[in-house]
Formats: structure tokens, sequence, C-alpha cells
């Protein structure tokens, strides 16, 4: 009994590494097809060892199959200029990632996984479909830089306070209309980018930042502040 027990674990590992190899084999056709690299084509043991990767610039790209997962060394992912409406949410195991880059995109969705990235340092998401930034964006306390250029939401969640390390906002060219009272918690941040928005008032909070803390704020419009800096002024 004991030896058809083994048998049938060796031929279901035998099958799995089999399946896991075709896998392989499908998602490095997959980046070498719609890799923005110049470097030519790549192999699967080079794939494995990929610590970024940016694909695009093709409307026949309409997905991320769920086997990006096993690149667990990539640090940096850019997605740009194709018709990808979602990601898989084995972006979870992207343990590594620190720059996530989505521009250019119908996407509409992000992947809950996403926000388990605390080692996630940037997240790039301009001109897509999305309506809306999730309250679990708090939820990325490594967080330096969140660019939101030319996005359709109108407003941002007040967890954002809980990334303290933001240095850097860009809300450029979006529809977000009005900023959260608590980003005055945000000490760390050095740059907020509201040109070419639909903002025109600060929150009080943003008195907060003052001295050697104080962020340098681009606007191409008046911006309005009840208890008035010196920063708080357009742009030239």
């Amino acid at each position: 009994m004991a030896f058809f027990k083994k048998l049938m674990q060796k031929i279901s590992g035998s099958a799995d590494n089999t399946a896991n190899q075709q896998t392989l084999a499908e998602l490095t056709t997959w980046v070498n097809r719609f890799t923005r690299s110049r470097q030519g084509a790549i192999s699967t043991q080079q794939l494995l060892q990929l610590t970024e990767l940016e694909v695009g610039g093709d409307d026949a790209l309409t997905f991320v199959p769920e086997s990006i997962g096993q690149l667990t060394q990539l640090k940096k992912l850019a997605i740009d200029k194709c018709q990808i409406q979602s990601l898989p949410e084995t972006l979870g195991q992207l343990h590594n990632l620190e720059i996530l880059k989505i521009s250019d995109t119908p996407l509409n969705q992000l992947p809950q996984s996403l926000y388990g990235h605390t080692q996630l340092k940037q997240l790039t998401l301009g001109r897509t479909d999305l309506t809306q930034i999730s309250a679990q964006i708090g939820q990325l306390t490594g967080l330096e830089i969140l660019d939101l250029w030319t996005g359709h939401y109108h407003t941002l969640p007040d967890t954002l306070a809980q990334c303290q390390n933001l240095k850097v906002i860009r809300t450029f060219g979006s529809e977000i209309q009005t900023l959260p009272t608590s980003l005055g918690q945000l000490t760390q941040l050095e740059n907020l980018d509201l040109s070419h928005s639909a903002i025109t008032h600060l929150p009080e909070s943003i008195g907060q930042l003052n001295g050697a803390q104080t962020p340098r704020l681009t606007a191409l419009h008046p911006i309005k502040h009840t208890a008035r800096e010196p920063w708080c002024t357009p742009a030239t």
C-alpha cells in the first residue's frame, strides 16, 4: 500500500513540475512579445532573475498572466499604452516589488493583494479608467511617491495619512477636487503637485507642515488656504 502511495506522489509531483515548466514557458513567450526591452529575447532562466520589467506599447496586450507572480525578484513593473483592464491577484507574490507604474491603459480595478506590499515605494497610476483610490492605500506604509496624473477620481481617502513615508504626491491633470484633512499628518511630504487639477482649496491641516518640513506646492492657479503660508503660491 505504501508503495502505491509513493508512486502516486511521484506521478503527481512530476505532473506538477511539467505544468510549472509549461506555465513558465508561456510567461516567457508573453514577456518576449510585449517587453519594451531592446536587449533581445530572454530565456526562462533569465526570466526568473528579472528585477525590472516594462511591457506595453501594443493594443494586443490585454492581460497580465497570473504566472507573473513567479517573478519574485522583480523590483519594478511598468505597464503602459495597452488594453489591460485588471491585474491578477498573484501580483501580491512579488514581495520585492518597489515600483509599480500603470499608465495609458483602461485599467479599472486594482488587485486586493496589492495593498499587502508594504515595501512598495512608488505607485504611479496615470490616465487609467480608475474612478477612486481605495482606503486600503493606507496599508502601503512604505510608499514614498504617489503619482496620480490625469485620473478620474475626485478625492483621496483620509487613510493616506497612514503612509508616513510619503514625500511626493502628484495629481497633475486629475479630476481630484478635494484633499483629505489628514494631509497635514504627512510630515515627510516634500512635493505636492496640484497643477492642471481641479483643486482650489487646501485643507487647514496643511498649516501644520511648517519650517524645514514645508512641502513645495506646484499649481497653475491660485490655491486658497485659511492660514496661508509663503509656499502656498502658484508655480511660475
